[in-house]
Order: structure tokens, then sequence, then C-alpha cells
């Protein structure tokens, strides 16, 4: 069972990388942990935390929020939805190495709101 899933898992984030809602960075160590995000309502304020590690600033790289969502940089969705709907957009996370370059890694999530 656990080679399974483990292959099941591996096979997702394949596809993922494959269509673009993943972007990976060889030796990166920045890490997005958070994989999706609970429901909204609509008129209900919405407060949700986007987790990772070695994360100082957090971008909306693509996509759209739903309208009264924020995203902030330090990667809290926020604010009362309007219109219900299933909404789609890209998170960046950033990390400012110390030795190197900026280093980022992005990822598709969706946002549903009832």
């Amino acid at each position: 069972m656990r080679r399974q899933m483990a292959a099941f898992r591996n096979s997702l984030l394949a596809a993922a990388l494959a269509a673009g809602f993943l972007s990976a960075a060889c030796g990166s160590d920045v890490e997005i942990t958070t994989t999706s995000l609970p429901n909204a309502t609509v008129g209900i304020s919405y407060s949700y935390q986007l987790a990772g590690n070695h994360v100082e600033h957090w971008a909306l790289l693509s996509g759209v929020l739903p309208p009264g969502i924020q995203l902030n940089s330090s990667g809290m969705l926020s604010g009362t939805p309007a219109l219900a709907g299933v909404y789609s957009f890209t998170v960046q996370a950033l990390h400012q190495s110390s030795t190197g370059p900026t280093e980022s890694l992005a990822m598709g999530l969706a946002l549903t709101v009832r």
C-alpha cells in the first residue's frame, strides 16, 4: 500500500510539473508545503496562511483570486469572498539566499467559494 501511495504521489507531482502547476528549482531551499485550500463561503470572513519552508515573500504569480480575497506578502489569504466559484491561481514563494541569487518556487492552487 505504501509503495502504491508513493507511486501515486510521484505521478501526481510529475503531472503537475508537466502541466505547469508546479515548478522546481534544483538545489533550492525554498519549499511550498500548502497543497490545498479550505473552501470559503460568500459573505463570511476567510483567512488562511500559506505554508512553506525558507519563504520570505509570497506573491500572486498568475490567475485570479476570488473578489474580496487578497494575498499579502506574508502568505496570508484573507478577506470576505463576494462571488461563488472556483478560482485557480499560482502563488510564488521567494527566498533570498545569503550565498546566491533569490530562489523561487511556484505552485498552482484553487480556492472554492460556495
